[in-house]
């Protein structure tokens, strides 16, 4: 009687906690974003004293995740594809942050039912071009940068959520000059709103 006893509370438990897994599964998500980029030379590793350029810009992006939930704490690796599309211009120069991909990990909590918040990191590779009026070139390339941000998810429907997340990166690029001494820093926001299904 005992042994039946002790084995109702395992599953009993056991089953208790997988009612309380919110965020758990395949998640795929489609958003409308805002990317924000700022952008300044340096010159050998120094900023100059020119004023930043900045552009915003309207986009879109897509990802997928797998979360892994333990008693409302889930971690969910995952990866992405964002439109960046921003343009920024200043005397002539322009610097553009095209699109971006990459991995991430979203580490979160489950709140109630419904609602889940999580911080969001990882490694993105963007697509840049830089148009320099000082020596009449351009550059096209991609660099690897560090990402991190604060999201939440609200569930609307079985399977269904709306999602909120801001992430920001900073990345140092090469610049059509040839001595390699002038990069640009480029800091990039996003702003996405997205809706995720779950299966």
């Amino acid at each position: 009687m005992k042994k039946f006893i002790l084995i109702t509370s395992i599953v009993t438990t056991f089953s208790a906690s997988s009612a309380l897994a919110k965020t758990e599964g395949n998640f795929v998500e489609l958003d409308i974003l805002q990317a924000h980029s700022s952008n300044k030379y340096q010159i050998n590793e120094k900023d100059t004293d020119t004023a930043k350029f900045k552009d915003s810009s309207l986009g879109f992006g897509v990802s997928y995740k797998h979360a892994f939930n333990l008693d409302k704490i889930f971690l969910a690796p995952g990866v992405f594809f964002d439109r960046l599309g921003t343009e920024a211009k200043q005397s002539g120069d322009t610097a553009a942050a095209q699109y971006r991909y990459g991995a991430k990990l979203d580490i979160g909590y489950d709140f109630t039912e419904k609602f889940a918040a999580y911080l969001t990191n990882g490694i993105s590779n963007v697509k840049y071009k830089i148009n320099w009026s000082g020596v009449n070139g351009a550059e096209s390339d991609s660099k690897l940068g560090y990402f991190i941000g604060l999201g939440s998810s609200y569930k609307v429907a079985k399977d269904v959520s709306v999602n909120l997340e801001y992430n920001m990166q900073s990345l140092l690029v090469d610049t059509p000059d040839k001595t390699g001494a002038v990069k640009l820093r480029s800091n990039i926001g996003v702003l996405k709103l997205g809706v995720s299904y779950n299966f």
